[in-house]
């Protein structure tokens, strides 16, 4: 399936639209996410609590089970930073894929979704990178 370099997606686990970025220069996906906290349920099972936040609504609190912790290399002088991953449900069209997602702070990037080389594989994307919104026709609410 073909696609552009900016997609716009629904994040199916909330029902937030937000417009996504199709980077196949970045290893894994990244959402941007606020209050986040790792915890322990009553079965001893590491969860992560957090809000997911798009260009137009912020999500209610959302827990989900830990599948691991990412490190994202520094780039420059900067350090690498430890990131908690989740699964999370995102919805093209009629096209759906449950995947990986490293909760970050996304505010400085041009896009609060990320999809990396893990997530493009898996959904067996192309990237378009001179196009837009192949897939999808509508960018997210202004």
């Amino acid at each position: 399936m073909a696609t552009g370099y900016l997609e716009m997606v629904t994040i199916g686990d909330v029902n937030l639209p937000v417009v996504a970025k199709l980077d196949t220069g970045a290893d894994t996906s990244s959402v941007h996410a606020t209050d986040i906290s790792q915890y322990k349920d009553a079965n001893g099972t590491d969860k992560v609590r957090f809000r997911i936040v798009t260009e137009t609504a912020t999500s209610g609190l959302i827990e989900r089970p830990l599948v691991r912790i990412a490190t994202i290399k520094g780039k420059g002088d900067n350090p690498s930073v430890e990131r908690p991953v989740v699964e999370l449900r995102f919805l093209f069209n009629d096209f759906e894929i449950e995947t990986q997602v490293t909760l970050a702070d996304r505010d400085r990037y041009s896009t609060n979704l990320l999809f990396g080389r893990n997530t493009l594989t898996e959904a067996k994307v192309f990237v378009n990178p001179g196009a837009t919104y192949v897939l999808t026709s509508a960018r997210a609410p202004s």
